[in-house]
């Protein structure tokens, strides 16, 4: 059961989340996804917490949330590649993984009980899609990426997907055995998520603002 202090560290999402909402009407459109990505984060960790509170269960929540942010993650590796032709991959991956979703969490599953295969599968994917973005940068990117918004944010994505990996085979384990490795790795994550979040805040006032073009004449 999650405890007051992993929920308050948790509301650290509300950092990019807030600083996001604050900046939307100036920043570049290609980042909204993100910005949608955050702040249902921010949601979702209130309604959780209600619900464990009231229910005992968040499991619905976490795996409806994992489906939509699968999504918005997706969309928004959309909009960065708009003109490369990997682009028109991203659509089949994201159906791809949502038929799996459905198979897992309403077919042969519950939608009560996490679906660890899903969560797996789709954070190794973003991993690399990650991953894959970081080395575009560092190619083609002269200024200082510690100031990126795009790489902070793929930052945090490699390093919240990789350690969901872990945590989701740290959850099969300690549920086979009282492993003393895998139990760490679980309290750990708070810790983690709360990194993360900081990356995030940090990414969204670097983003960059829009691109306003003055379309009058020298003489008017």
């Amino acid at each position: 059961m999650q405890n007051l202090e992993s929920f308050l560290i948790s509301l650290a999402v509300l950092f990019p989340c807030l600083s996001g909402l604050i900046r939307l009407p100036a920043i570049r459109p290609l980042f909204r996804p993100f910005i949608a990505l955050v702040t249902i984060a921010a949601v979702t960790e209130v309604i959780s917490f209600i619900t464990i509170r009231m229910d005992g269960n968040n499991s619905a929540i976490i795996n409806v949330y994992s489906l939509v942010e699968y999504a918005l993650i997706l969309c928004q590796f959309y909009c960065w590649r708009y003109q490369a032709l990997t682009r028109r991959w991203y659509p089949w991956l994201g159906l791809l993984l949502a038929v799996g979703w459905v198979v897992e969490n309403l077919v042969t599953g519950s939608i009560h009980q996490v679906g660890p295969v899903f969560r797996v599968g789709s954070a190794f994917i973003l991993v690399i899609l990650s991953v894959n973005e970081i080395n575009y940068l560092i190619i083609h990117e002269n200024r200082n990426l510690l100031k990126n918004a795009r790489f902070l944010i793929c930052m945090g994505f490699v390093i919240y997907f990789l350690y969901q990996i872990l945590l989701e085979g740290s959850f099969y384990i300690s549920q086979q055995e009282n492993n003393v490795t895998a139990n760490k790795i679980i309290e750990l994550f708070t810790y983690v998520n709360l990194m993360v979040n900081i990356i995030y805040g940090i990414a969204v006032w670097f983003i960059p603002k829009k691109i306003f073009f003055n379309f009058k004449s020298p003489e008017s």
